[in-house]
């Protein structure tokens, strides 16, 4: 459970919850973050999200994003690679399989290179508003339902000058 700064106290906060026996141990986060989900990566045991950044006042504001990392034993908070332009909210973080996911509010799902904080597009995903969360199973790969590819033909081993050949797709 990530909480956030308030008038009192400007540094977040983050709580680990232990299901069994129902107690909250406080993490100190080393950073603030202004972020809408994170996702737990099973490969090196951090939580990723994607950090908004504005630039100017709210009427003409730029924003970009970064995503970051959390070590939660420590509470050490690292950005990773540059802000990225237009990037949108990312709304719904997606850990499975050692991967990292995003998608964002107004549509489109990424997913996330740790190391360098380069995002890649996978798919168009539906506009979302701000009503979305992320919780997925971490150990089970997310499995995209089509492999699409096109084979193209002309049944022969060679071409000969001068002759026409039909392709078949």
């Amino acid at each position: 459970v990530l909480s956030y700064p308030n008038a009192d106290n400007n540094q977040q906060n983050l709580y680990k919850i232990n299901i069994e026996n129902r107690t909250a141990t406080l993490i100190r986060l080393t950073e603030s973050l202004s972020t809408f989900d994170f996702a737990y990566n099973i490969n090196d045991g951090k939580l990723y999200g994607v950090h908004i950044i504005n630039y100017g006042n709210s009427d003409s504001s730029i924003r970009k994003s970064q995503l970051y990392s959390i070590d939660p034993t420590t509470g050490a908070v690292s950005f990773i690679g540059s802000a990225n332009d237009d990037a949108g909210v990312v709304g719904a973080m997606y850990g499975a399989a050692g991967h990292i996911y995003g998608a964002k509010n107004m549509g489109g799902l990424y997913k996330y290179n740790t190391t360098t904080g380069e995002r890649t597009f996978i798919s168009s995903s539906p506009f979302s508003n701000t009503q979305n969360d992320g919780a997925h199973c971490v150990s089970l790969p997310l499995i995209f339902s089509t492999d699409l590819y096109v084979t193209k033909t002309d049944g022969k081993s060679y071409y000969t000058a001068g002759s026409s050949t039909t392709y078949t797709i």
